[in-house]
């Protein structure tokens, strides 16, 4: 019985991002249901519907069962066509969100879709795009409550029961280095010769900052390292399935998400299609490696990129705030079970990191000097 695994509850990535309500460090809730899909029922106003075809005009022919017929066929065009693929669900901070299940929409099949959303349409000022980032190395960040759950617990759980035991997932984030950055801006630029670096100027999102919006505690480790204990402890020693799970789409991030679980929990997962068999992803697994293609490194833009590979500065008056990308790795682990490390192995993953705003957890950040924590 591990009675401290309640205290990693609604505040760490391990309880805090419950697919079933959650996904990932969220932005607040900023669509209504009618406008996240361009849909005024009152007047039969939509995409998928001629401009002047409201309820209304459905009475205007003789006949009360032609109506009636009428009415059903409408409402099922709005329906069907609204909302074919996508859905809304209220996350643990009771904020909606919006989801595409078992897909990657890549930023412009997004901007296709029927989503107000001004982040997502804006133009964005010259930048490298669709740079791929080499991920070695993932972070579960969560706050004190959190970090005493993990420790007292010696592993990782979601320790709440989830609306379904598909939901029992445990969060992780890519950890990438000033080293991973300067790998991939060499890789983009295919052995071109430039003055000076530029990548650094713009990978500026909360997904390649040091600092965490939910807490001031990381755990960092090799996706090796978590592949191989997640195999010997719920797999029987064969292979985990990686399944491309969801985008899910918030105010100004939109996150890619993969679910990893044992060959036992086939039944729950076989909906999601295994993220190899998907075309065009926005991240693949190779060799203990993700390899992620990100569309949008900067929330906020400082500088804009020249033809010859310069990193322009954009003056501040001029500089606006823009949709991000970024992944999420859930390893699925049943309620009532562990993600266990040994606390050796926990002390020497250990970080303090810098909370930064908006912070995602009722707790207040810890005020400190940052680095490697020492007892």
């Amino acid at each position: 019985m591990v009675e401290p695994q309640g205290r990693q509850a609604k505040n760490s990535e391990a309880g805090g991002r419950d697919r079933g309500s959650s996904s990932h460090d969220a932005d607040e809730d900023w669509q209504t249901h009618g406008a996240l899909f361009g849909l005024d029922l009152g007047t039969g106003a939509h995409s998928g519907l001629d401009a002047g075809r409201g309820v209304a005009d459905c009475y205007d022919k003789e006949g009360g069962e032609w109506a009636v017929q009428q009415v059903i066929t409408l409402i099922s065009e709005v329906t069907s066509s609204s909302q074919p693929e996508n859905m809304l669900r209220e996350n643990d901070r009771g904020h909606t969100e919006l989801f595409y299940s078992g897909q990657h929409l890549k930023l412009q099949q997004l901007k296709s879709k029927p989503i107000r959303n001004n982040y997502l349409h804006k133009r964005i000022p010259n930048y490298p795009e669709e740079v791929d980032f080499q991920v070695t190395k993932l972070r579960h960040n969560t706050n004190l409550q959190g970090f005493l759950g993990i420790w007292d617990s010696e592993g990782f759980t979601k320790p709440t029961r989830s609306i379904s035991p598909k939901h029992d997932l445990v969060w992780w984030s890519p950890d990438i280095s000033r080293e991973d950055i300067s790998n991939a801006e060499k890789q983009y630029l295919d052995d071109q010769d430039v003055e000076k670096a530029f990548l650094h100027r713009f990978t500026t999102s909360p997904a390649f900052l040091s600092s965490s919006r939910m807490g001031n505690f990381r755990f960092s480790m090799s996706i090796h390292e978590l592949l191989r204990s997640y195999q010997q402890q719920f797999c029987a020693g064969q292979k985990p399935d990686i399944r491309t799970f969801e985008t899910v789409v918030y105010k100004q991030e939109v996150m890619y998400s993969i679910v990893i679980h044992a060959p036992r929990a086939r039944n729950l997962f076989s909906e999601y299609p295994l993220l190899k068999d998907t075309q065009d992803p926005a991240c693949v697994f190779h060799e203990n490696t993700i390899i992620w293609c990100s569309q949008a490194m900067c929330k906020i833009h400082s500088f804009r990129l020249s033809r010859n590979m310069k990193a322009i500065r954009i003056p501040v008056k001029a500089r606006e705030e823009y949709m991000w990308d970024n992944i999420g790795v859930a390893f699925h682990v049943p309620h009532g079970t562990v993600f266990r490390f040994s606390k050796e192995i926990l002390y020497k993953s250990l970080r303090l990191c810098e909370g930064a705003p908006p912070k995602l957890s009722t707790e207040e950040f810890v005020e400190c000097e940052f680095g490697p924590l020492r007892p």
